[in-house]
């Protein structure tokens, strides 16, 4: 059986590194070409291109992937079967062709939940206590396709999306192990998704994450720790009469009960978004409670703990 990898990311690389780690090289990886970065426009390789040159896998690029060229290509190459981690484009019909066992895909949610872009994000923002992985044969709609299998995953309130894409390509990683020889042999009753309990998600913008101060906490919290990371969730802060942008990474829940009762007790009626600082912790006020603020990225500076940003601004609260 002869079989090709195609993805682009960290999750992808999470992936493809379970494979290889339990004798299930690729044949090929497809993947993009190295991208222009930073001032001086250096051309550097996505994670799945680098981990492939350490193992010496042959790549081909999909940039073009509607140019025969690319078509002709990868028919040549006679592949059986393909998986798919985070690719990040409509894979053609012609394409799908290709394969005598399909082309497979490794999806972060329980389909049909959260199909699209963001399952991770929005399972974390939806508070879902349960997540999980599924695999499934692409077919020509998004996420559509008939399902292999599945596994579940909780989801505490200490995951932000960094642990859950973590946890979530560990499993499917070991869910693909287990279940591609069965699946190649034609023992498993692959199951169509029940169309009726499908939702969708979009795609997240930077400029949509500002933090809403009179919010609930759980809403507050939810949010940093599903949108941080990518695409970022951010306030503003005056300083000598203008409005500087400054990145959240980071807040904990003000979970424990004498803090909470101090903080309560001394600035309940305080503006929401007014930072106040208890024993050298710094906390911001909600509609319904406070959060600990822990980790700020301030603009044209490396991300620092708040306190260190704290003691150069003094600052009284986020906007």
């Amino acid at each position: 059986m002869s079989f090709s990898f195609w993805g682009n990311s960290n999750f992808s690389k999470l992936i493809l590194s379970e494979l290889i780690a339990n004798q299930l090289t690729p044949d090929l990886i497809v993947t993009f070409s190295p991208k222009e970065f930073g001032r001086k426009k250096i051309l550097k390789s996505n994670p799945v291109e680098e981990l492939a040159k350490q193992h010496k896998i042959e790549v081909i690029y999909a940039d073009n992937i509607n140019d025969q060229s690319f078509y002709d290509n990868l028919k040549s190459k006679k592949i059986d079967v393909g998986i798919v981690a985070s690719f990040g484009k409509i894979i053609p019909k012609n394409i799908l062709k290709v394969f005598q066992f399909g082309l497979i895909n490794i999806h972060p949610s329980l389909l049909p939940k959260y199909r699209g872009p963001t399952p991770i994000q929005n399972a974390i923002l939806n508070n879902d206590v349960i997540t999980g992985t599924t695999i499934f044969i692409i077919d020509e709609l998004m996420d559509h396709g008939p399902i292999i299998g599945q596994i579940s995953s909780p989801i505490t309130l200490d995951d932000d999306f960094n642990s859950l894409k973590q946890k979530l390509g560990i499993l499917g990683a070991k869910l693909i192990i287990n279940l591609l020889p069965d699946y190649l042999n034609h023992r498993i009753a692959i199951k169509p998704q029940e169309e009726n309990l499908a939702t969708y998600t979009k795609k997240f913008y930077f400029e949509n994450c500002h933090l809403d101060w009179s919010q609930p906490t759980a809403t507050i919290y939810n949010f940093v720790r599903a949108l941080s990371f990518e695409p970022g969730t951010f306030n503003y802060f005056e300083k000598n009469s203008k409005k500087i942008i400054l990145k959240i990474l980071k807040i904990n829940w003000v979970n424990d009960s004498e803090v909470y009762a101090i903080l309560n007790q001394k600035y309940s009626v305080i503006a929401n978004g007014s930072i106040v600082q208890e024993n050298k912790h710094f906390f911001v006020k909600t509609l319904d409670g406070f959060v600990e603020i822990i980790t700020v990225h301030p603009d044209g500076k490396t991300p620092m703990p708040f306190q260190n940003f704290y003691n150069g601004n003094k600052i009284d609260k986020l906007i």
